[in-house]
């Protein structure tokens, strides 16, 4: 029922090799008792038009409520009703403290975020202290370009779609990063030459769109030639003035190229607990070795030769005391053989160590 409210006790039925009727009476218990509160659909925000989603952390005036048993949930109610609208998202109630509730939104554009809450403590100031305001996601909102901009002395930022620059510029002034110069036009267009000599770039970070439309749906694609921008043509075309380049792609891409680069992959856990690989393809002195596996947050590291030939005395022909699971960007990365060296353990299977020992 998580993973598909619509699902009728038939289907679940089937599933579990029992009655419908069964299911119908375990699900009756299950509403009657308040484990299941309710069913909900899962909208897909970006559809709707959401390309902004912001954590608000308010402090509520208790004293603006009046004497009430029920404080709290007085609050709540003002919330619900006075401060409601289609801009909110959920909303959490924390124990007493500097911070009270938690306001999840989704605004369409920046523009819109800021008129809203310029409005709300225009409106609402006496009754709800705004503490802190989050920016998580924003299509196009420059990520890259604000976080490099922390470690740059300048980032000069492309993109050729004229909203996603906007935001960007929205989100870079809130953000308070002064250094970053946007400019909206397609890379290919541009004079390379002359922009690394006005500005003096000395490296180039590239994330082409993995996710495109096709025929008004969206597919993920891990072919180099068929991101936005082709993958080839802009490494063909950055290196020319700027050799030490990085480049995003799928982890899952065939990376044929006659140039020489480090192909760093990367892995962290994503939403809901998912596992999720990145490839890097470094050039130029920002390479260090011919593949590399990376697991965050915790900035491990392997690197080495991925080796097309296996050394049996790292070899385990049955699993013994312990097992292993070996990330998935190391298996990518092909390193398995390198883990061994670290850990003093075996291999057992493509995914897996094993080892007498802790």
């Amino acid at each position: 029922l998580i993973e598909n409210a619509k699902i009728t006790d038939s289907e679940i039925a089937e599933k579990l090799h029992i009655t419908p009727q069964a299911v119908g009476k375990i699900r009756k218990k299950l509403e009657t008792s308040g484990v299941i509160k309710g069913y909900h659909a899962v909208v897909d925000l970006e559809k709707t038009g959401i390309n902004v989603i912001a954590i608000g952390m308010f402090k509520f005036n208790i004293d603006a409520f009046g004497e009430s048993e029920n404080i709290g949930e007085s609050i709540d109610t003002d919330i619900t009703k006075r401060i409601q609208n289609p801009l909110i998202i959920n909303f959490y109630r924390l124990p007493e403290g500097d911070i009270t509730h938690i306001v999840v939104y989704g605004f369409k554009t920046i523009d819109e975020l800021d008129s809203y809450f310029h409005t709300l403590q225009a409106k609402r100031g006496h009754i709800s202290e705004l503490k802190n305001l989050y920016i998580l996601s924003v299509s196009g909102i420059g990520s890259d370009a604000l976080a490099l901009s922390k470690v740059c002395n300048f980032v000069l930022a492309v993109d050729k779609d004229e909203e996603k620059i906007k935001y960007a510029e929205k989100n870079a002034k809130i953000s308070h990063c002064k250094n970053i110069k946007f400019i909206c036009a397609d890379i290919f267009d541009l004079n390379l030459k002359n922009l690394t000599e006005e500005y003096k770039l000395n490296v180039a970070f590239a994330d082409p769109q993995r996710r495109l439309t096709e025929n008004g749906k969206f597919k993920r694609t891990s072919n180099l030639a068929e991101t936005s921008p082709n993958t080839i043509n802009l490494i063909n075309f950055l290196r020319t003035e700027i050799p030490d380049t990085c480049i995003l792609a799928s982890s899952n891409a065939e990376v044929n190229l006659d140039l020489s680069c480090e192909k760093a992959y990367i892995g962290w856990e994503g939403r809901k607990g998912k596992r999720e690989t990145l490839l890097v393809l470094y050039f130029g002195n920002l390479k260090r070795c011919d593949v590399s596996a990376v697991v965050l947050p915790a900035c491990a590291q392997i690197c080495g030769t991925k080796s097309e030939t296996e050394n049996k005395e790292n070899f385990s022909d049955k699993p013994l005391k312990y097992l292993y699971e070996i990330k998935d960007c190391v298996v990518k990365a092909g390193l398995q053989n390198e883990l061994t060296k670290l850990t003093e353990c075996k291999i057992w299977t493509e995914k897996f160590l094993t080892s007498e020992k802790i």
